[in-house]
Formats: structure tokens, sequence, C-alpha cells
């Protein structure tokens, strides 16, 4: 094997440094919780087998699959196989894509905390808005 995606042992890649395994979350951010769901969803449909899949992720460039971290491969993998198996078009894709980014300017959770509208506390109950004096200033314009 001579892969990005081989690396065990070899000289001059520095050290590796993981995070203790007892302290390491399964998932770092839903969406990783959500690309290893889709993974698992569209494997049951049997287009492809498990060694196909782990192939699609190690057919990167190598310095890609270097660069991304674990679920970002299993991302690029996933569309890969989508793709080649013609369950979703590239354009299907990059339209997806491109809605994204446009939601990631309107994301309340973002604009919320920018305007200090409010703030989420996850001990008080995670999704749960803290309204904070700016919010209930547009509260009550808003009941006006």
């Amino acid at each position: 094997m001579q892969g990005g995606h081989d690396l065990g042992g070899k000289q001059g890649l520095g050290p590796i440094d993981p995070e203790p395994e007892t302290e390491e979350p399964v998932f770092h951010s839903e969406w990783e919780r959500r690309v290893f769901g889709l993974t698992l969803a569209t494997g049951m449909l049997g287009k492809w087998n498990i060694d196909q899949s782990r192939f699609a992720r190690e057919q990167q460039h190598p310095i890609d699959y270097l660069k991304n971290s674990y679920y970002e491969n299993w991302y690029e993998g996933i569309c890969k196989l989508l793709l080649e198996n013609e369950l979703i078009s590239k354009e299907e894709l990059n339209n997806y894509l491109k809605r994204l980014e446009e939601a990631k300017k309107r994301d309340h959770r973002k604009i919320g905390r920018e305007l200090e509208i409010f703030a989420f506390d996850d001990e008080v109950g995670p999704g749960l808005p803290l309204w904070l004096p700016n919010g209930g200033i547009m509260i009550d314009e808003l009941e006006q």
C-alpha cells in the first residue's frame, strides 16, 4: 500500500499525538454525526459494500486525504459514491453546497449571538434560547 491513507510507520511525518481515547468524543460537531448517519443510511441501499465505501474515501488525492479530518474524508467518500451510482447529480450536489453557504450567512444562532439577542447554555437546555436584553427589546417591538 502506498496511498496517502496508508501512513502507518512512515518516517518524516512527525509524531502522532491523538486525544486520549477516554477524552475524545465520537463526534466533535453535529455535522460529523450527520455524515456518519448518511453513510450508514445510504449503505443500506445495497449499491456498494463496506470495502467500496472505504476505497471511495481512499481514492482522494493524498494531500486532500491528509488535510481532511476523519469525517471530512467520510463525506468525500459518500459524495463520490452517490455521484458514481447516480443517486445524485453533480448539479444537485453543487446546488446543495451553494444553499449551505447561503444558509451560513443567515444562521440565526450566529446572528443571535453577534447581535446579542439570545444565548444558549447546554446546562439550561440545548436548543433553549436565553433571551438577552437586546432580544427582550426585539420581542417587545414585535408584540406592539
